[in-house]
């Protein structure tokens, strides 16, 4: 009886909810417990009428429920994109690249007229600087010039040397050297000092090509000035020429160059010492006694002809004048060598004046608290009086000496 009810409801309540009509309702079976599990879970014992109105209420809700969503979704959702949709969403994306594209590159562009503009402002700026550098480089430079000349014609040459070297910042000296001699005319009356501080200069001055060539000019002013040509300073130039003209045998033109300075400067000193001029040479031995003792003997040692026509006494005189003691007592060495050389028979009274001359030196030596070189120095001379007569020393001709006084 419970079946057959439930087989009824359902039939109708399908028909119901399906819209349909009495006659296109179909029957379906349905048991009571599973009419049962359609409505709850758990078994009931209620009965198949009330169990059965629980799902037609349940159906009810659910249906009513999905009918709402339905609705909803229809209502608020989108409609699917077509073709035209899609094609249009990517030319967007495309154009909203293209303007990011646009706006980045415009950014860079203005960043970039910025950095062009700061390296034209640098690069303008940094000529400006340079510009600067060279006027004060140049001013400097002839700053350096002057300071050059200064220290020359003060006779400053390490001073002088430094500032030759700051002028010409390793280029070659050209004309500097031309205008270095020129300087030393300028003023006639100091022309013999700046010329021996310009000497002294030179020497300073590494290289055999610079020297060669200052000498070369130093050489032909000489030639247009006898006095100077003839002096000690034309001696001193053709030595200091020498230490470069002879390094190198193939040097032909500055060992002439040496000879004509050397040839008529040398004779003339030995003039003033034949002649008793001393003060010729005095001023040599004392400023430049390194120079003088290169050629004392040579000043000293006169031709046989023209030692005869000399006067002793001028002779004898000349190792005294001398500053030093080491220049007197080598003075007194090469007197006496040409003593001995040069008379054989007539030697007696030059040996007697020699010998108070020498006492002179001796007394001069004493006073000056000499060394030991000097005193071995001073041996070897006295030895040179008995050459001759060996019965006879320096004590004998001393004697001499003091007894025709």
């Amino acid at each position: 009886m419970k079946a057959t009810v439930a087989v009824l409801w359902v039939g109708w309540s399908t028909a119901l909810l399906a819209g349909l009509s009495a006659d296109q309702s179909c029957v379906i079976e349905v048991t009571q417990d599973a009419l049962q599990r359609l409505v709850a879970p758990q078994p009931s014992r209620e009965p198949c009428e009330k169990v059965w109105a629980q799902l037609l209420l349940h159906v009810h809700y659910t249906r009513k429920n999905l009918t709402g969503c339905q609705e909803r979704e229809l209502a608020s959702g989108d409609p699917e994109p077509s073709f035209s949709d899609c094609q249009q969403q990517l030319e967007n994306a495309k154009l909203d690249k293209l303007d990011d594209q646009r706006y980045h590159a415009s950014v860079l562009q203005k960043k970039l007229q910025l950095n062009e503009w700061n390296v034209r402002k640098y690069q303008a700026e940094a000529a400006t600087v340079r510009r600067q550098l060279a006027q004060e480089a140049q001013q400097f430079r002839g700053l350096h010039r002057e300071l050059l000349f200064a220290h020359v014609a003060a006779g400053a040459s390490k001073q002088a040397a430094k500032y030759y070297h700051l002028y010409l910042e390793g280029q070659a000296p050209g004309r500097l050297l031309g205008e270095l001699v020129a300087a030393v005319y300028r003023e006639g009356a100091r022309a013999n000092d700046r010329l021996a501080n310009l000497l002294d200069f030179v020497r300073t001055l590494a290289g055999p090509r610079v020297k060669l060539a200052l000498y070369e000019l130093i050489r032909a002013e000489l030639l247009k000035r006898p006095r100077q040509r003839h002096s000690y300073l034309a001696v001193i130039a053709a030595l200091d020429l020498g230490r470069v003209a002879f390094l190198d045998a193939q040097n032909g033109p500055p060992v002439r160059w040496y000879n004509e300075l050397m040839g008529p400067a040398l004779e003339r000193l030995q003039r003033a010492v034949r002649k008793g001029r001393y003060g010729r040479i005095v001023p040599f031995a004392t400023d430049y006694p390194d120079h003088f003792e290169q050629v004392e003997n040579r000043i000293s040692t006169l031709e046989t002809a023209v030692w005869h026509r000399t006067d002793f006494d001028r002779l004898v005189a000349y190792p005294n004048q001398l500053p030093l003691v080491r220049q007197r007592l080598e003075a007194f060495r090469m007197l006496l060598q040409q003593i001995n050389r040069r008379h054989k028979g007539d030697y007696q009274q030059r040996l007697v004046k020699a010998a108070g001359a020498l006492d002179e030196c001796v007394q001069f030596m004493q006073r000056a608290k000499t060394g030991q070189t000097e005193q071995d120095k001073l041996v070897t001379v006295k030895r040179l009086f008995a050459e001759l007569n060996p019965n006879h020393d320096y004590d004998y001709y001393l004697k001499e000496s003091q007894r025709q006084q």
